[in-house]
C-alpha cells in the first residue's frame, strides 16, 4: 500500500489518497455547495468536485494501518499547514507504518530559497524583495479580510504555520526514528510511482527511510 497524505485533487489510482480539507466535506452536499457559490461565499476554485477516491482523515490522530504495512508515503505541501510541534508526532506515525525498505517523501516550500532571494535583493528603494518574501511566507493576508473572504477562507487552505528548511525537516525525520534522510530533485528519488503524485516543481524535496 502507498499513502498520499494531503493529496488535494491529486488522487491517482494505486494510492490511498488522504486529505482533511473542509471543502472535501462540503463536496458531499453539492446542493449546499452550489448555493454558497451563488451567494459568492465560495470561489470558483472551491466549486471543483473532489475525486471520489479521497478519504477525509485527520492524520494528527494517527494512521489506521498496521505497523510495517505501508510501502511508500508521499506528502506534498501539507506539513507546513500543521503546527510545528505536531509534525514530529505525525512523522513518527509514518515511521511506524512504513515497512522495511519503504520510503517517505515530502515536497515542501523552500524557506531557504526565499531567504536567499531576500538577502540578494536591494530593497532600499522599492521594497520588492521584502514584499516577495512575505508573499511566499503565506502566514497572513496582506489586507484585513472582509466577512466574505473570511467565510471563503474557511473552505480554503490554512496559512503556513512554519517555514521549512532542509536542516529543520531532516532533524524532525531523525527525531521521528528515520535513519537516512536525503535531499532530492523534482521527480528524482526512490519513491515508487513518483510521477503520478509529484507535480509541484518549485519545492524542497526530501526522502527518508
Amino acid at each position: 500500500m502507498k499513502l498520499n497524505l494531503g493529496c488535494g485533487l491529486t488522487a491517482p489510482i494505486g494510492w490511498i489518497n488522504i486529505d482533511r480539507s473542509p471543502n472535501l466535506l462540503l463536496d458531499q452536499v453539492r446542493p449546499v455547495k452550489r448555493a454558497l457559490g451563488r451567494l459568492g461565499l465560495l470561489s470558483e476554485a472551491h466549486m471543483t468536485s473532489w475525486p471520489r477516491n479521497v478519504f477525509r482523515v485527520n492524520v494528527r490522530k494517527g494512521l489506521a494501518y498496521e505497523s510495517g504495512s505501508i510501502e511508500a508515503i508521499y506528502s506534498s505541501h501539507m506539513l507546513e499547514h500543521i503546527y510545528l510541534d505536531e509534525v514530529t508526532p505525525i512523522l513518527k506515525e509514518c515511521r511506524r507504518v512504513i515497512c522495511v525498505g519503504g520510503v517517505m517523501r515530502v515536497a515542501l516550500p523552500d524557506g531557504e530559497q526565499w531567504a536567499a532571494g531576500l538577502l540578494a535583493g536591494d530593497d532600499r528603494e522599492t521594497g520588492e524583495p521584502g514584499l516577495e518574501f512575505n508573499k511566499h511566507l503565506k502566514a497572513q493576508p496582506f489586507a484585513r479580510p472582509s466577512l466574505q473572504s473570511r467565510v471563503v477562507g474557511v473552505f480554503g487552505a490554512s496559512p503556513h504555520r512554519w517555514q521549512p528548511t532542509y536542516s529543520l525537516v531532516a532533524k524532525m525525520f531523525k527525531d521521528a526514528g528515520f535513519v537516512d534522510v536525503e535531499r532530492r530533485e523534482f521527480l528524482t528519488g526512490n519513491l515508487p510511482d513518483i510521477s503520478s503524485v509529484e507535480h509541484r516543481r518549485d519545492s524542497l524535496f526530501i526522502e527518508a527511510w
